[in-house]
């Protein structure tokens, strides 16, 4: 059973919260913008978009042979570690927020975000009726011809997973992030801006910087 989403967050600049929380401003970046921005370790992830992935159980047995053209000169190597990635080469756009399910506040559970959220801006949305915005989103994307798929990121242990993967997976070391993916396959590889309205009545607008003094729980009645 697929465990329920109960909120949304959007984190990011002060300007750009206040235009999702006003006019429903939603920018798709493409994936390769993520795949690039290695600068930015809290973003940047040249894992991105993998379809697939490979970790030789053995490196050793195998060598590298690395051959200069000019000179004729070979030199050998012996890897400590070889990986095959498989890359999605038409990933499309994504749009990333901050998700919390219902089994990590359940029962009055006590629940916080990591302050490392603080790196992603100074403001963000708490949007307490998510399928309320998932629904605004799925009305967006029809009107523009667009298909989406949306669904929680999972994570895995990129030095030691071998197999498929999808545009939902990522590595565990971004995991605080509790990543939720808006994807759409998009030939360009130019950002995608819609609007789908107004949020006031589904969500507000909150600083970062209390993120260290709230706690979310859920006690059902």
């Amino acid at each position: 059973m697929n465990d329920r989403i109960v909120f949304l967050l959007k984190f990011g600049s002060e300007k750009n919260i206040k235009d999702l929380f006003e006019n429903g401003t939603i920018f798709l970046n493409p994936f390769e913008k993520f795949e690039k921005d290695e600068k930015n370790n809290f973003r940047g992830d040249n894992y991105e978009s993998l379809i697939g992935l490979e970790n030789f159980s053995n490196p050793s047995k195998y060598r590298i042979k690395i051959t200069d053209t000019k000179t004729g000169k070979i030199s050998d190597h012996k890897p400590k570690k070889l990986v095959k990635l498989y890359k999605d080469l038409s990933a499309g756009n994504l749009y990333s927020m901050y998700c919390i399910k219902k089994s990590e506040i359940n029962n009055n559970k006590k629940f916080k975000i990591s302050i490392k959220m603080k790196e992603f801006g100074s403001h963000f949305l708490f949007i307490h009726k998510p399928m309320e915005f998932m629904k605004r989103i799925e009305n967006t994307f029809k009107e523009n011809q667009l298909k989406f798929n949306a669904k929680a990121v999972t994570y895995y242990d990129h030095k030691k997973f071998s197999g498929p993967l999808s545009l939902f997976h990522k590595k565990k070391e971004h995991s605080y992030q509790n990543e939720f993916r808006i994807v759409t396959r998009n030939s360009g590889s130019k950002p995608l801006k819609l609007n789908i309205g107004n949020l006031d009545n589904i969500s507000k607008i909150i600083e970062t910087k209390r993120l260290e003094h709230l706690e979310f729980s859920l006690k059902e009645k």
